[in-house]
């Protein structure tokens, strides 16, 4: 029973965790395109990935995809890094923290 509530538990903050992310990201869409000089760095940045479980990159990748002004692009043969396309990079290193530090720690807590 304690192991239910636990996954229960992880589930429901993921889905409140994703949720703010997502609102998060749609304002910061409507800024820049609402914006009179929309300043848009778009890049595509590698992401090193902390499992090679396929369920887990899949996942990832569709979480990144459905989140405003990203979007999965490939993953390496070895499995070892994500390539996400966004529209505003410009603050790289903040970009790949967000996905490694936020959204992909939080997937692999998921799975645990």
């Amino acid at each position: 029973m304690n192991a239910i509530i636990r996954k229960i538990y992880k589930i429901l903050s993921f889905f409140i965790f994703y949720v703010k992310e997502v609102i998060l990201a749609n304002f910061k869409m409507a800024y820049l395109i609402l914006s009179r000089t929309p300043n848009l760095k778009p890049a595509i940045i590698a992401i090193p990935l902390e499992t090679q479980s396929e369920v887990q990159i899949a996942l990832l990748a569709n979480l990144i995809t459905m989140t405003p002004g990203s979007f999965s692009v490939d993953v390496s043969h070895d499995r070892t890094v994500l390539y996400v396309h966004v529209l505003d990079n410009s603050d790289p290193e903040s970009v790949k923290q967000s996905i490694q530090k936020g959204l992909q720690q939080k997937v692999k807590e998921l799975f645990q």
